[in-house]
């Protein structure tokens, strides 16, 4: 057995090919080829080391054409090398053209760069590759483009953008070409409240493996305000009401009356029907609540405005009459969510309740 193998094979390996040897030479070498096979030499590999090692019936073997047609030779490019398939080898391998490569077990993605168990014996393989499945994994596929539901947007209007992919892990949304802060998810939700507030939406995704998508493009239009609207309501009818003379133990008050009349003046100019009263019990405001309401009707807008004592309990707020005794209850006031819901069985175009309370 040559010397130079123990440069190319570990001391369990020689002693192996020396077992094989004692028999005859040719079946030395046949194991010696098997041996080297199975350490995962391509043929470049194989001849230069047997030349090295000065092993001629081994290297007679390897060049000497197979008989059998099912481990046929191919021709490589590279001018006068010739490689051979063994028999036995796996259907469908195909062995490496780069001069001096190995053919390295399968790496996984935490591998790259770390010594390889299969080049033991031979050399040390550490050269950087991509797995198939991190190749795989790179790959977005947007299933969703985002699509605007109606085009153009009234002014006041929500808009709200969606993509979805699979192999994406971040999203960055962009508006007119420029990234848009905090927008991070594969949704994009904005108000639009003016026409500013359009403009052309994508989204880019990415993951961690250099994967990167973007998407189409999406036109979103804000509808301007049509500035010869004319906006005009069948009726208009305002409730004025100032309590301000109350008995023990609440405190009488001195504004209810200058509020109501400022209130009732500037009204009257905006051309409402001003029904304007002080100082009313308990029965007396629910007869003029229902008045008002009866006067407001379809389409007509609605104003009611109170100065006096309130209180709020249980999340509900309460008008306090004058007629009012000590210890009163909340059966004893006027309910403001009923005033309220009194207002929108008219079918009113327009509600408006002022409360300015003395709790």
């Amino acid at each position: 057995m040559p010397n130079d193998m123990r440069k190319y094979f570990s001391s369990e390996v020689i002693d192996d090919l020396a077992h094989a040897s004692q028999y005859t030479a040719t079946s030395g070498s046949e194991h010696l080829l098997c041996k080297m096979a199975d350490l995962l030499f391509t043929v470049h590999n194989l001849i230069t080391c047997l030349e090295n090692i000065g092993h001629k019936e081994a290297l007679s073997l390897l060049r000497q054409p197979e008989s059998n047609e099912d481990s046929g030779e191919q021709e490589g490019e590279q001018e006068g090398e010739q490689e051979g398939e063994q028999e036995g080898e796996q259907e469908g391998e195909q062995e490496g053209e780069q001069e001096g490569a190995l053919k390295p077990h399968p790496i996984r993605p935490e591998q790259h760069g770390q010594h390889n168990p299969a080049c033991d014996g031979i050399m040390q393989c550490n050269t950087p590759m991509q797995s198939f499945d991190q190749r795989l994994t790179a790959k977005i596929e947007i299933v969703q483009e985002p699509v605007a539901q109606i085009n153009p947007y009234p002014i006041g209007s929500i808009m709200e953008l969606c993509v979805k992919a699979q192999g994406a892990e971040t999203y960055m949304w962009e508006k007119n070409r420029e990234e848009m802060n905090g927008e991070k998810s594969n949704r994009l939700k904005i108000t639009l409240n003016s026409v500013e507030d359009g403009g052309e939406f994508q989204c880019i995704l990415s993951n961690r493996y250099g994967g990167k998508q973007a998407s189409k493009t999406c036109c979103i239009k804000v509808m301007p305000p049509d500035e010869d609207t004319v906006y005009s309501a069948t009726n208009k009818v305002a409730l004025l009401i100032g309590n301000m003379n109350y008995q023990s133990p609440l405190v009488k008050l001195s504004n209810p009356v200058n509020d109501v009349r400022a209130l009732a003046l500037s009204l009257r100019r905006m051309h409402f029907h001003v029904i304007a009263l002080v100082n009313l019990t308990l029965v007396e405001m629910q007869n003029a609540i229902r008045i008002f309401c009866s006067m407001i009707g379809h389409g007509a807008y609605g104003f009611f405005f109170f100065a006096g004592h309130g209180f709020s309990k249980d999340e509900c707020s309460y008008m306090v009459p004058v007629d009012a005794k000590e210890g009163f209850t909340c059966d004893d006031c006027l309910d403001v969510p009923i005033l309220l819901r009194s207002m929108d069985e008219t079918g009113s175009a327009l509600n408006v309740i002022v409360l300015d309370k003395c709790r």
